[in-house]
């Protein structure tokens, strides 16, 4: 049943003062008392932000500086996801777009905050059926089958293996880090990888081509003429086999 005009009003006003703390358009409240109802609010965004972000919190960012991140965020961001554990992705877009003087302060601020985001995603994601497999490790003459819950991550600083307080704006350039989730233990992993092995795995991902195959084309992209490419290929799928990531077809 639709909500009546006046009550639907009085509800959308009461989360934009959840939102900003003004508490124009509301009729009939009080101060002394809705005033719990932001604070409760905030609180529980501000848990979900520190529980979704820890190392940004405590390690990188200064404690003024989260904490009024945090407030911008609460009072300026609209956020749109109903599920709590979610919201905190929206963080993310926000600091993107609004939050240039921060990025400047913390370089590696947008990074680190995707960086952690992902573990997030890959600990509550569905579980994704794994498609029929050998589980023989595949030749480069193969086609394979990947594993499902794996993301590929770019990356401008290497937050993937630097600690936060030995980031520099120096160092910023191109990596990618590698995540999954373990399916026994459910544990999710972090490795760092090359952008020409991120790019055969893209290739393997959206097409249906041989290792070989995929190897030529971004060997190709490169403009790499010697062959050195198909040793490291063979080592670095040999290790994603032993973490039970990449399988023959």
């Amino acid at each position: 049943m639709a909500l009546r005009e006046s009550t639907a009003k009085a509800q959308s006003s009461f989360a934009d003062y959840c939102r900003t703390g003004e508490t124009s358009g509301i009729e009939g409240a009080r101060e002394d008392r809705i005033s719990q109802y932001r604070r409760l609010v905030f609180s529980v965004v501000q848990n979900a932000l520190n529980t979704a972000y820890p190392i940004v919190q405590k390690k990188y960012m200064s404690k003024e500086d989260w904490e009024s991140l945090q407030h911008r965020f609460f009072s300026n961001h609209p956020c749109s996801d109903p599920q709590i554990w979610r919201m905190p992705s929206e963080l993310i877009e926000y600091v993107e777009q609004q939050e240039s003087e921060l990025c400047s302060k913390y370089p590696a601020l947008l990074d680190l905050l995707r960086f952690e985001w992902q573990e997030t995603y890959l600990f509550m994601m569905p579980d994704l059926e794994l498609p029929h497999h050998s589980n023989h490790c595949p030749s480069l003459s193969d086609k394979v089958v990947l594993e499902q819950e794996m993301q590929l991550l770019p990356l401008k600083y290497p937050v993937h293996n630097t600690h936060p307080s030995k980031l520099k704006e120096a160092q910023a350039g191109q990596y990618i880090s590698m995540a999954w989730r373990d399916r026994e233990k459910r544990h999710v992993h972090f490795m760092g990888i090359s952008v020409f092995f991120a790019l055969v795995l893209e290739n393997l991902n959206t097409s249906d081509i041989t290792l070989l195959e995929a190897g030529k084309k971004v060997a190709l992209q490169f403009g790499i003429t010697t062959d050195h490419w198909k040793e490291e290929l063979d080592k670095f799928v040999a290790k994603l086999h032993q973490k039970h990531l990449i399988f023959k077809a």
